[in-house]
């Protein structure tokens, strides 16, 4: 479903900003991997940056990719391939020229002066205080005008008052934040 929702905005609108409410272990952010990795890896000159909200977390999603890469059996080469970065392309500079990196949101200087073109932002809901200002850094690495870009912003609740709850809200208020389409996966629509 997850899938079909965002192949069909993206072929709307030509780019993709979407915001999954999620439960835990259900596997949106492997999806949202894998999505990554399929443009960093069929595209040429893409650049895939994902930020969590801790070390660890940001760890696992960069492990899923990199056992993406290990079992690709078409796997494009890279050039480099460490704890905090993936670069597709040979020694001679023929090949994707992509790159799949990563960071925490403790760095609020996160990202900042990189081309990105497809964007991870996970666990959002538990980003430190400055959440807002790291998505703005974030956001204005985008191309203009987006084609062909993606944007997922995803995590599991966590009170009232974070960005991610504010948007959200404001992503079901019909009009009021049009820029992302968003999902709520698995959980009641309707809550006491």
């Amino acid at each position: 479903v997850m899938h079909h929702i965002a192949e069909k905005r993206r072929a709307e609108v030509g780019y993709l900003k979407m915001m999954l409410l999620k439960n835990r272990r259900f596997g949106g952010s492997t999806y949202i991997g894998g999505r990554g990795y399929h443009k960093a890896t069929m595209n040429r000159n893409q650049n895939v940056f994902i930020i969590a909200h801790e070390d660890a977390s940001t760890t696992t999603l960069f492990k899923m990719v990199q056992l993406m890469q290990e079992k690709n059996p078409i796997a494009p080469h890279t050039k480099t391939s460490n704890a905090k970065e993936l670069i597709f392309d040979t020694p001679r500079g023929r090949g994707m020229k992509s790159e799949y990196q990563l960071a925490t949101a403790k760095n609020v200087e996160a990202g900042r002066s990189q081309g990105i073109h497809f964007l991870h932002c996970s666990e959002e809901a538990l980003w430190p205080g400055h959440a807002g200002e790291l998505l703005s850094s974030l956001f204005q690495c985008l191309p203009k005008p987006p084609l062909g870009s993606e944007v997922w912003r995803e995590s599991t609740g966590k009170g009232y008052g974070n960005s991610f709850q504010v948007d959200v809200f404001k992503a079901y208020c019909e009009g009021r934040y049009p820029y992302f389409t968003a999902l709520i996966k698995d959980y009641a629509l309707h809550m006491p």
